[in-house]
């Protein structure tokens, strides 16, 4: 017999994806269930997965520590109970290929990644660790400054901006 149950913790699906030489975040349709999400990634042709994890609340995911100019595969999971015991399958799977760490006789390594895009309470600034701590601004498409509270994490390499305060658009 087929159930009439409705499923409690649907399958993810990707929806967007920013890839850079050594580090790529994916983007899915968050649903009101979902507590985390597990992303399962690894070089294709190879049989090691890596995981990671979202933080909570947030759509979006971290695949780190990839090699430039490499083909990789990935699934994501979502997890809807905060015991872990209901969870999704895995979605379907993902190939994406990052890009060369040179590009153009400059290193592209110390791109940053800036998500998610668009955004409404946070903007994450993701880049290398840096040893100088960075001065951020944000600016309207007329130029004007946008005061703007963030947070600096040096080990890291990333930057939180908090959006609550800041008008739409």
């Amino acid at each position: 017999t087929i159930s009439t149950e409705p499923i409690s913790c649907p399958v993810p699906w990707v929806e967007n994806m920013y890839v850079q030489p050594t580090k790529a975040a994916a983007f899915w349709n968050h649903t009101p269930e979902e507590i985390r999400v597990r992303a399962r990634y690894r070089q294709q042709g190879t049989t090691t997965w890596s995981y990671a994890f979202n933080s909570a609340g947030k759509d979006f995911v971290v695949l780190r520590d990839l090699t430039c100019n490499t083909d990789y595969e990935y699934q994501i999971m979502r997890i809807c109970a905060a015991d872990g015991s209901d969870y999704s399958a895995y979605g379907f799977m993902v190939y994406f290929n990052t890009p060369d760490c040179r590009e153009n006789g400059f290193t592209t390594q110390d791109a940053m990644l800036v998500y998610p895009n668009p955004a409404s309470n946070a903007i994450t600034i993701s880049t290398t660790p840096f040893i100088d701590m960075p001065t951020v601004s944000l600016l309207t498409l007329k130029g004007q400054s946008v005061p703007v509270e963030y947070v600096v994490s040096a080990e890291t390499g990333t930057i939180v901006l908090n959006l609550e305060q800041v008008p739409s658009g």
